[in-house]
């Protein structure tokens, strides 16, 4: 059997000054930056924020400890409802919605049954379908009988997603001091942008910030023409 290896990236690669690798580019950006701060106001939202996170965390989080559990990509659990949780949150950001606890709950279901409805349609043995439909009732139920839970965890989600963009709106203020300059490609040519997202790093650990609403909605819509 094959062994699932997990990977994990860290800050601090041994890049050598006059390198010959082809596939490292090294780029350094000595543009300098005006001091500057984050306001008060800015703090005290993201504090605000901070404490609504903890109260939705206290509501759900063992909720998704059941949602993890119930995942799967094979058998039974690659049609339960949470395993189309990701695929959820990219239709929300590719038709570019922010996320409303109640109306994303509602729109939940509505898209679980329609891609159920499409797996359900393409199998041609009755008796599967019967199996996958009773899935799929299964699925809708779970999602009712937990409907506190999910709309706690739709709260959540959004809340996180306040913070991150208020981290990020505030990087990208800082590097919009600078001279550096980014592109996104659209059919009328090409359009600045904001950085992809940012990698915030401390005693070689990271997390990386990515404007869902911006870059993952260009990401998931621009034309791939690349060769």
């Amino acid at each position: 059997g094959k062994t699932l290896e997990t990977m994990s990236a860290r800050a601090g690669a041994d890049v050598p000054d006059n390198n010959d690798l082809p596939e490292v580019v090294q780029f350094f950006n000595d543009t300098p930056l005006a001091d500057t701060a984050v306001t008060q106001t800015v703090l005290t939202k993201f504090q605000q924020t901070t404490r609504i996170i903890e109260r939705m965390c206290a509501i759900c989080g063992k909720f998704l400890d059941n949602l993890v559990s119930n995942m799967g990509a094979t058998g039974n659990a690659k049609y339960h409802i949470s395993s189309y949780l990701k695929q959820f949150f990219n239709d929300e950001v590719k038709n570019q919605r922010t996320i409303d606890p109640t109306k994303a709950y509602k729109a939940l279901g509505k898209f679980y049954h329609t891609k159920m409805t499409i797996v359900i349609d393409k199998l041609k043995s009755p008796k599967a379908k019967a199996e996958k439909r009773a899935l799929m009732y299964d699925g809708l139920k779970y999602l009712e009988d937990h409907e506190k839970e999910f709309k706690a965890m739709l709260a959540l989600y959004k809340k996180i997603q306040e913070n991150k963009q208020r981290v990020i709106d505030e990087l990208d203020r800082v590097e919009n001091l600078g001279a550096i300059k980014f592109f996104v490609k659209t059919k009328n040519g090409y359009e600045v942008t904001n950085p992809e997202g940012y990698v915030l790093h401390l005693d070689g650990d990271m997390i990386k910030l990515v404007n869902r609403l911006e870059f993952s909605y260009n990401n998931f819509t621009v034309e791939k023409d690349w060769k």
